[in-house]
């Protein structure tokens, strides 16, 4: 698992271009404060700092702070390792660019609106099945590719979450997939 979030971290800061995103820049944490902290409390008027906040339930964020809410890059995890965020918050939720990474080695890398996925998308299964395509208000939707780790490429279609193509057929044999196309 250690060796996953370390690969992710390099990969997400090593191609972050600073110099069209100076304001997020991630790498300016030297210059901004620690939040005043005391054990199980945080001061809503934390703003421009970063600070470390246990919020009780299990998750714990360290990141950037603005107006006593998550805002900038930050990392959010699961303290018995279900899953870790790596990402930009907006007003405390996940919002932007994020990579999110669950304890079966699953990953998801892309973008985030109002704490749900949105936008172009890259899913990764432990098994090595790879998906790319877009996720609108976390749904699946519009085209997708499917990828098998023998690098098989079979093509998906979604409206809204709903697989459209190929067919979905219930209490079908598993062996019976109509549809696919080779790439």
């Amino acid at each position: 698992m250690l060796k996953i979030i370390l690969t992710t971290t390099y990969i997400i800061l090593t191609h972050y271009d600073a110099s069209t995103h100076s304001s997020l820049n991630p790498f300016n944490a030297a210059s901004q404060p620690f939040c005043r902290f005391l054990f199980g409390y945080y001061d809503d008027r934390w703003s421009g700092c970063i600070g470390i906040y246990d919020y009780g339930n299990g998750i714990i964020y360290f990141g950037d702070w603005q107006k006593g809410e998550p805002d900038g890059w930050g990392v959010l995890a699961a303290d018995n390792y279900e899953y870790l965020y790596f990402g930009q918050f907006e007003d405390g939720d996940r919002n932007g660019k994020g990579f999110l990474v669950f304890d079966d080695g699953a990953f998801y890398l892309g973008t985030f609106k109002r704490g749900v996925r949105h936008g172009k998308f890259i899913v990764m299964y432990a098994n090595g099945t790879k998906f790319t395509g877009n996720y609108v208000d976390g749904k699946r939707d519009g085209a997708w590719m499917m990828e098998d780790l023998d690098g098989t490429e079979n093509r998906l279609e979604y409206e809204r979450g709903r697989q459209t193509f190929p067919p979905h057929i219930p209490n079908a044999p598993e062996r019976i997939f109509i549809g696919f196309l080779k790439g």
